[in-house]
């Protein structure tokens, strides 16, 4: 619904969105539109909520494993070529891809 719009348009709308679920929401109190930019506040509660789970150590904590296995393969160079920098950047986007699943559980 977006597709072909200006990136002003594109931020009003997405704003209209935001602005309609923003009284139901606990995370932000209020969005503005300026230009093409989208800016918003977020809610009290919500910031004490991060603040007491950062003082406790509970904001970074890893999740619990779960017993769901995932495999992501990420790094397979072709023995027969020349390895090049474009090896390298899928392996550390498959090692960041690893850590975040590990971080997630």
């Amino acid at each position: 619904f977006l597709r072909g719009k200006k990136p002003f348009e594109i931020a009003t709308k997405i704003g209209e969105k935001l602005k309609e679920s923003c009284e139901a929401s606990e995370v932000y109190d209020d969005v503005k539109v300026e230009k093409i930019y989208i800016n918003i506040k977020l809610s009290a509660e919500f910031l004490c909520k991060i603040m007491d789970a950062a003082v406790n150590g509970d904001l970074l904590k890893p999740n619990p494993k779960t017993k769901e296995k995932v495999m992501i393969e990420y790094s397979q160079p072709n023995t027969h070529k020349a390895f090049h920098v474009g090896h390298m950047r899928n392996a550390a986007l498959g090692d960041c891809l690893v850590r975040l699943y590990d971080f997630v559980g």
